[in-house]
């Protein structure tokens, strides 16, 4: 369960509840980006090229509490995002991915326990930010610990929550992985 979204930049302010837990999740999440290469060192808007300023989105970054189902606290979560209602045509091509249809989903359910089998499930931590862009992007941090890290303008070098092809180009990743295991 998630509870309390708040901005990142208002969360680590020692006043802020769970403050302490809340920068242990930001810098677990840069920790990632810079682990994964997901943005280039900070860039000033003239090193921009022309062509990208005009598409050079926003982001936002958040932290959420996680609980449990008996609402203990779990843990803090921190997640930066890009619009991408507002992201421009030229920063993507197709967006379109499967998905799993929620009766699909119930057919597998109820077929594995006729069989008796276990169901297992699994997260791939940082998918998005596993997966390369195949696009020239750059985006305009807001102010806080990411800024803070990365500059107030750097590129896109792997794609991030809330781009429109991420999960296109995540699941194109994961097929040829998964093509090339067989």
């Amino acid at each position: 369960i998630t509870l309390n979204q708040r901005s990142a930049y208002k969360a680590v302010k020692p006043d802020c509840e769970r403050s302490e837990e809340a920068i242990d999740a930001i810098n677990t999440e840069i920790d990632q980006f810079k682990r994964n290469g997901v943005l280039s060192s900070p860039v000033s808007w003239e090193d921009i090229p022309e062509q990208c300023k005009e598409t050079t989105m926003k982001c936002f970054n958040f932290v959420v509490d996680k609980y449990d189902s008996a609402m203990e606290f779990v843990k803090c979560k921190a997640r930066m995002v890009v619009d991408g209602s507002k992201q421009h045509q030229a920063t993507y091509d197709r967006t379109e991915s499967p998905t799993l249809s929620v009766a699909s989903a119930k057919f597998l359910l109820q077929h594995a326990a006729l069989k008796g089998e276990k169901v297992a499930s699994t997260d791939i931590v940082g998918a998005f930010t596993l997966t390369p862009m195949s696009h020239q992007v750059y985006v305009e941090l807001p102010k806080g610990p990411y800024r803070e890290r990365f500059g107030r303008y750097t590129q896109v070098l792997r794609c991030l929550y809330g781009m429109k092809q991420a999960s296109r180009e995540f699941f194109k990743l994961f097929e040829k992985h998964r093509v090339r295991a067989h």
